[in-house]
């Protein structure tokens, strides 16, 4: 997310203004600069099932994770953010949000 500072951060589902925007193609470190994708684009990792709709997590802070892994607490958001190609790329895309009553 954007913080309002102008700073991106990792997005967290736990609060509706941090929701996924983009994402890193590679790791920054705190307080370092870097490139961030602001559109549709692919994201290689690992352990992920081909099909599989994924959303930001709610309980580790820049991650996603499929939704069946995902408990929701008042609050939270939901929120697609990509779909995978294979078990080692994700197609991402920032979805809409969805608060949690």
């Amino acid at each position: 997310y954007v913080s309002a500072s102008g700073t991106v951060m990792k997005a967290d589902a736990n609060t509706p203004a941090k929701a996924a925007v983009g994402f890193a193609p590679s790791a920054i470190s705190n307080a370092a600069s870097g490139t961030i994708i602001f559109h549709d684009g692919k994201i290689t990792t690992t352990g992920l099932t081909l099909g599989t709709l994924y959303y930001l997590s709610n309980t580790t802070t820049g991650a996603f994770a499929a939704y069946a892994s995902l408990t929701f607490a008042t609050g939270d958001i939901q929120q697609k953010v990509g779909i995978a190609e294979s078990t080692t790329v994700l197609r991402f895309f920032a979805g809409e949000t969805i608060l949690i009553a």
